[in-house]
Parts: C-alpha cells; structure tokens; sequence
C-alpha cells in the first residue's frame, strides 16, 4: 500500500542502527529496514499480523533476523532498550465507542487513542539521538491536523517534519458508522472539538537544539510512492498471462 511504500523509502535506517516498528503488521517496514540496520524489532498485537510478518520474512528474510514480539506497543519491551529509529503506521480510522471495529484500522474516538499511548512512552525509548517516523491519518481543523500538537507537546527536544499529502471532509468518513448506537452524540462531540477535516501525513520527528515544525508537500515523491504501488498491485490481480 502507499503507506509502506512511503514509509520504507523516507524512513532513511542507517548503518548501525537498532530499529523498532510498532503496529508491525504484515512486516514489510521491518523487513525493509533489516537490510541496513543492525537490529530490528518488531510489536503487534495482533498474532495474525505477526503470521504474515513471519511469513514474509521467509519468504525474504533481510540481512538480520526480525524480533518480533507480541503485545500492544511498548509492552513487551522488557529490557530497558532505547532505539535509534521507531517506526509506526498506526491504526487511524475514527470509530464511535460503542461501535465493533477491526482492531487494525480502530483508532478510537477521533481516531488517535493508539497515537497518544505510543506518544506517552515514546521519549524514555528513544535513544539519544533517535528519531521517530509515523505514517497516518489524523483529524483537524481544515488547515491543522491534531497529530501535529501531540508530536510537538511529546518531543520537546524534537524538531518536526510534516510531510502533508491529502485533507479531506471528516463527515463523510463518520457516516460509514451512521446507525450505530451513540453516532449522533459522537459526530456532536467532534465537531465540538473544530474536528472536520482528516490530515494524511508523515511525522519525521528528529533531535534538534532548537525545535521546528517544517512542513512540505513532496508531490513528486508522492506520484512516484502511488506508482509503485499501483504497480505492484496491479501485477498482483492481473492474474497468469493467457
């Protein structure tokens, strides 16, 4: 998908490094970054997802063995480790609290309940020096998106990258939910918040002495991450030549 593809060629793992991914999901992050790193773990949830990260790995191991570890973000990070570089494509969508939701996409209210957790451990795992990439969706006003303020209040020390691809209404995205138990009192409850946009981004989050937000709009590296994956996907549902 155009998350991996953009997180794999802008996350920049450099010789050396020990690498973490949260929400590891199907692993290609982490197999991507075992080429160049020197260790990397990886933590999900999910034991399905951590099948498929195994299955990919077999089927194309990188230049180190992933660690990948079961339970829900730092958790399972028992021995005081503190990373070069921690990856995340977390799951993002908005979903009302009385509502089922697949646990990959469910966000939460506004859909940053797992943001904020991983942003509350975030600094005492980061080694000094270490720099923090997430890939997401996050809700805001029309020019702001909120992920913004949660970085910048979670990494003082941080100067912030913001890379902006597309905003979007947030209205239609709540109405997949229309019906649900407690889904007008929740669409009142975000909009009381000036939440009516969604923000899709990449926070590149780097040691710094005196901490920035810069924001970019990479057009060009977007075409080309959407043609790799339109590419791929493609080649994948064209099925065998006659």
């Amino acid at each position: 998908m155009f998350e991996q593809v953009y997180l794999i060629r802008n996350m920049n793992v450099q010789p050396g490094e020990d690498v973490l991914e949260l929400c590891v999901g199907c692993g290609a992050n982490s197999l991507f970054a075992a080429d160049v790193a020197a260790r990397v773990t990886g933590v999900d949830v999910s034991p399905r997802a951590l099948a498929f990260a195994r299955f990919n790995e077999a089927l194309g191991a990188g230049a180190v063995p992933l660690d990948l570890r079961a339970g829900s973000l730092f958790d399972p990070i028992h021995d005081g480790r503190a990373f070069d570089r921690i990856l995340v494509n977390p799951p993002f969508e908005p979903v009302p609290p009385e509502a089922s939701h697949p646990l990959h996409s469910n966000g939460g209210e506004d859909g940053l309940d797992v943001v904020r957790a991983l942003l509350l451990d975030l600094p005492g795992h980061l080694a000094p020096g270490g720099h923090f990439q997430m890939i997401t969706w996050s809700p805001g006003s029309a020019d702001e998106a909120l992920v913004t303020e949660l970085c910048i209040a979670a990494l003082p020390r941080h100067g912030i990258h913001l890379h902006r691809f597309d905003t979007k209404l947030l209205a239609p995205r709540l109405e997949v939910f229309a019906g649900e138990v407690g889904y007008d009192a929740w669409r009142e409850r975000l909009a009381s918040r000036g939440l009516t946009h969604l923000h899709f981004v990449f926070v590149h989050a780097a040691p710094a002495q005196t901490p920035t937000l810069e924001t970019s709009y990479p057009e060009a590296e977007v075409a080309t991450c959407h043609r790799i994956a339109d590419t791929f996907l493609s080649t994948r549902h064209a099925g065998p030549a006659p």
